[in-house]
Formats: structure tokens, C-alpha cells, sequence
């Protein structure tokens, strides 16, 4: 967790948290209801929770949901909605540590991520369909309330916060780390089976290892399994949920749901776009785990990709300043 979870989470958590003490939430609120609530339902303000989720991963787009709940900037649908899509493995991960780090093919990371993206955003448009009678009733205007704030003191609040999470998020790593440890001490466990179930990280580099599956399979129960991402995870957003009464039965269907829709994207893709033939055999016998990039490049690169997630936000919100004056 020090090495790794930490350096390549923590910064994103105390940026998040910053941009909402800011009122970065309440903006978007205003400037991109008129995106948001078309495709997902949602007011402008779940932008910022649907991004950082899909760049920064676990658990930062179910932080940003509650954040913006609490502000009372979502209702409980929304938030409830939400929680069901924007809580996502990073591409720091999946291009890092899987793509790279097991494959030894970073092309693969960038059709993982997107297949990703692509399933969290097709769980988001369903669960649109099936609230359409709530959508309708939405307020869609958010005025923005200006208030002083001493950014100092904010800023370390932040950073105060965010180790406290920081602990928690380690925490149930550990936990399902052992749990998937002991499991492989027990004659005939499938433990793949039981590691997919419980804990992404050590899923996908048992699946990597599965000499039985042809690499296709690989990648879809890869895909399956980041969409899914596993009780350590489910755990995490259960403990940033609290005790709110926010309902949970969303964000596990969605879950479901995105993993099998993953699993599904990549195995289109690469039946469509196959692999070369040396590369995409059953035994896959040249293929032998790389290393990783050091965290600080892949860090590096998660935080401009970070900060141009950011920068696109602002921009996307600029247009409908214009539009928003006329109307009142």
C-alpha cells in the first residue's frame, strides 16, 4: 500500500475533495445539467463524480457521489444512480499493472480501459431508462452561491480527510489479500474463481497465470472482473456510504451489470480485431510477466491525465454560460 496504492491514490483523493470544497460540484451543477440529464438523468454536478471515477479509480467516484450528496447537490436517486457507474478501476492499473505489468502489451490496456469506460457508461444510459418518470420531475436549475473560503485551512482539511481514507482503502486490502491467501491453502478451491470474486489485483494475475484459457478468454474474464471489482472494493464504497440513506441495490446491480457488459466489449473487440497469431495462442508460452513502469512515470502519467480530465470539464462547462444568463 505504501509503494503503491498510496502514491498512485492519494493525491487524486486530496484533489477531488479540494475542487468540492471549492465548489467545483456546485458549478458543474449549473453549467452541465443540460449534458447530464439527457444521458444519465443526473444533474451537471454528477460530471465531476462520472470523470474522476473513470481517471482516478477505486474508490474516488463513490467519494465525490457522497460529497456532492451531502452538499445536497444530488438527491437520493441520483446519488444512488450514480454510485452504480462512476466508481471504476484506474488506467493507471489496468495499463500498468495488468497491460503491462502481466502482458507485456500496453496496446491491450488502452482496448481494457476502454471497454471500461464503455460498460460503466452503458450501465449509467440503462439505469436513465429505468428512472425516467423521477427524470422528468428534476429540478434543472442550480444557483451558485457564492461564499468565502480560506483555501489554507481547506487544503489541510483535505489532506487530514484523505489519510484517514487512505487507511481504510489499505485496510481492506490487506484483509482480502490474506483471505485470498488462505483460500489457496484449501486442496481443490478455485481460487481465481474466489479471487475474482473477492479482490481485482490478485484476479487478474491469476488469470494471467491460467494456462488452460486461450488469451481471448483471459482478457474477457479481465475485463469481467475490473468491471465487477470485487468485494474489497464493494467494501470500501459501503464504508464511504456509512450510514446514509442512500440504497446500495443500484450500485451492486450496476456492477454486475458493467462487468458482464466489459467482458462482453472485449470479447467483440478482439474476435473483430484479433491479436497476431504468435501472440493470441492457448499456451501463450513466450509470454512471461514484465515489469511495470516505476510509479512515479505511471503516476506521473495518471496525474496530467488527471488534470486534463479537469481542464475538459471547465471547458465543456463554458459553452452553456451564455445560454444560462439568457434565461434569466
Amino acid at each position: 500500500c505504501i509503494t503503491v496504492v498510496m502514491p498512485s491514490l492519494f493525491p487524486f483523493i486530496v484533489g477531488s475533495r479540494f475542487l468540492m470544497r471549492l465548489g467545483f460540484g456546485q458549478l458543474l451543477a449549473k453549467r452541465l445539467t443540460p449534458i447530464m440529464m439527457p444521458l444519465f438523468g443526473i444533474n451537471g454536478s454528477g460530471a465531476f463524480a462520472l470523470v474522476m471515477g473513470l481517471v482516478s479509480g477505486f474508490p474516488i467516484g463513490a467519494m465525490i457521489t457522497m460529497d456532492l450528496y451531502k452538499e445536497k447537490l444530488l438527491s437520493n436517486r441520483e446519488a444512488a444512480r450514480l454510485l452504480a457507474f462512476t466508481n471504476n478501476a484506474s488506467p493507471l492499473f489496468v495499463i500498468g499493472t495488468v497491460a503491462i505489468g502481466f502482458y507485456a502489451m500496453p496496446q491491450i490496456g488502452f482496448v481494457l480501459v476502454g471497454c471500461q469506460v464503455a460498460s460503466a457508461l452503458t450501465v449509467g444510459l440503462l439505469l436513465r431508462l429505468m428512472a425516467r418518470q423521477e427524470v422528468a420531475r428534476m429540478p434543472v436549475n442550480f444557483p451558485i452561491v457564492a461564499k468565502r473560503v480560506h483555501v489554507g485551512r481547506i487544503f489541510g482539511e483535505c489532506i487530514e480527510n484523505s489519510v484517514s481514507v487512505m487507511g481504510n482503502i489499505c485496510g481492506f486490502i490487506v484483509f482480502f489479500s490474506v483471505i485470498i491467501g488462505l483460500l489457496g491453502q484449501i486442496p481443490h478451491c478455485p481460487q481465481a474463481l474466489m479471487a475474482g470474486f473477492l479482490e481485482i489485483t490478485a484476479a487478474t494475475g491469476l488469470i494471467f497465470h491460467s494456462d488452460a484459457l486461450p488469451l481471448i478468454l483471459k482478457l474477457s474474464a479481465t475485463s469481467l472482473v475490473l468491471g465487477w471489482s470485487g468485494l474489497s472494493v464493494h467494501a470500501q464504497v459501503v464504508s464511504v456510504v456509512g450510514d446514509s440513506d442512500i440504497s446500495l441495490i443500484p450500485y451492486f446491480a450496476g456492477k454486475m451489470l458493467q462487468g458482464v457488459f466489459a467482458a462482453l466489449y472485449t470479447y467483440v473487440y478482439f474476435t473483430l480485431c484479433p491479436l497476431q497469431q504468435s501472440v493470441f495462442s492457448q499456451s501463450v508460452p513466450h509470454m512471461t510477466q514484465a515489469t511495470p513502469p516505476s510509479i512515479g512515470m505511471m503516476v506521473l502519467f495518471a496525474v496530467t491525465f488527471w488534470l486534463l480530465s479537469i481542464a475538459l470539464l471547465m471547458l465543456l462547462s463554458m459553452p452553456f454560460r451564455g445560454i444560462m444568463h439568457k434565461h434569466h
